[in-house]
């Protein structure tokens, strides 16, 4: 199951994987938020507070680091893009010279 959802991620479109990797990390950060906002808080919660405050907190830090690297990476291949197009267009294609080639024989 795992591994054909991530076969379905890898064969999508850049744009397409920025948009299922952003509802993940959407996802990830309410999770955090809702641990810190009320199971953090109650009076005797399972595990202890301090657990559940690192957790939340990790969790919040984890989503937002996950943005911060799909926003760079679509921003990096659209300069890469940018960069090939102006490295194309400045490319200077030499021919051979006719001349040359009966001289060579």
């Amino acid at each position: 199951m795992m591994k054909k959802i991530i076969n379905f991620i890898k064969s999508k479109r850049d744009k397409d994987r920025a948009i299922v990797g952003s509802i993940a990390a959407v996802i990830i950060i309410l999770l955090g938020f809702f641990i810190l906002d009320y199971i953090a808080v109650m009076e005797k919660p399972p595990i202890g507070h301090t657990f559940f405050i690192l957790l939340g907190s990790i969790l919040v830090a984890l989503g937002f680091l996950i943005f911060v690297i799909i926003f760079k990476r679509l921003y990096d291949s659209r300069r890469r893009k940018r960069r090939r197009e102006m490295r194309r267009k400045k490319h200077k294609i030499y021919y051979l010279n006719p001349e040359k080639e009966k001289n060579n024989f």
